[in-house]
Formats: C-alpha cells, sequence, structure tokens
C-alpha cells in the first residue's frame, strides 16, 4: 500500500542482497541502540509537557522578544510604528 511503513525494513532488505552476517548483526545491535534512545527521549518529553508551570518557566529563560510583544498594542499603532515594532522585534530575536 501507498504510504509510510510501522518500521524500517533496512535491515532485511539489507540482508536479501547478501550483506555479510556480522554486518546485518552489528547493524541490528545499531538499530537496537537508536530505538531505545528514541523510546527514552520521547519518554522525557512526555513528562515535559506535563510539568508544573512554574518548573517550566524556571527551566527556560524568558525570550526578550516575546516580553516585548506583550507589550505591543497593534490596534494603537500606526503603521509605520508598526514596522518599527517588527523590526525592534527581529533584532531582539537575532540576539538570541
Amino acid at each position: 500500500r501507498d504510504g509510510p511503513a510501522s518500521q524500517s525494513y533496512g535491515v532485511e532488505v539489507a540482508k536479501l542482497a547478501g550483506v555479510p552476517t556480522p554486518v546485518l548483526a552489528d547493524a541490528r545491535r545499531r538499530l537496537t541502540a537508536l530505538e531505545h534512545r528514541h523510546a527514552e527521549a520521547q519518554a522525557h518529553l512526555q513528562r515535559d509537557l506535563f510539568q508544573e508551570d512554574h518548573e517550566a518557566s524556571d527551566a527556560l529563560p524568558e525570550n526578550p522578544a516575546l516580553e516585548a510583544l506583550r507589550t505591543l498594542d497593534p490596534d494603537g499603532m500606526s503603521p509605520r510604528d508598526a514596522l518599527a515594532a517588527f523590526y525592534e522585534l527581529k533584532k531582539l530575536v537575532a540576539k538570541v
């Protein structure tokens, strides 16, 4: 069927292509290690998504561009003021 596979078949294809058994064994070992690291990273990410808000704010410093953006009042700005604010935000983002 069209679409992505549920898993990689690279090692099996290599076996069919005649790649030596020791190379296949090493590839399987490396694949297992990569899958294990990926699973650990996913579990860590999942925990981070559900941590308390106060923990999240302590984890990463506030981006100065976000703080500046919160102070803007787009409805009260002229087009020239909005353009100037945009360039100022761009400078702040470039510093990070």
